[in-house]
């Protein structure tokens, strides 16, 4: 959920989001994002080397995803018994879309993972390991 103000200064819009993630070890984190918790469980090694991720969004029941990552280890692509979600980023780590490379800002089910760089979607803030 988020939700929009108007900036005195420059008279635009901004969205202020509530979003917390606590980390638990180099294997699990959690996510609240308003009223909705999501928990994550990193399989064979930590956000960066994992070769799944379960989740767990609130109460419901936990989807495993098998990762696979290209030679920077970047998340390209994310699969379960049912869907595929591939994904495709420029050399700074801006999402695009895969086929065509027009650039899109739907956020991700996991961090962009993208050469250690680690993206905040919702704020624009980068952090670089």
């Amino acid at each position: 959920m988020a939700s929009f103000k108007l900036s005195p200064i420059s008279n635009t819009f901004f969205e202020k989001l509530t979003k917390t993630r606590y980390y638990f070890g180099g294997s699990c984190e959690c996510e609240v994002v308003e009223s909705t918790t999501t928990q994550y469980i990193w399989i064979g090694g930590d956000a960066y080397t994992a070769v799944a991720v379960a989740q767990k969004v609130s109460t419901g029941s936990w989807t495993v995803y098998n990762i696979f990552r290209d030679h920077l280890g970047t998340i390209t692509l994310l699969k379960n018994a049912s869907t595929i979600d591939e994904y495709s980023f420029d050399a700074w780590g801006c999402r695009r879309d895969k086929d065509d490379w027009t650039y899109s800002l739907k956020h991700l089910m996991v961090k962009n993972r993208i050469a250690f760089w680690n993206k905040t979607f919702s704020f624009e803030l980068y952090h670089l390991n």
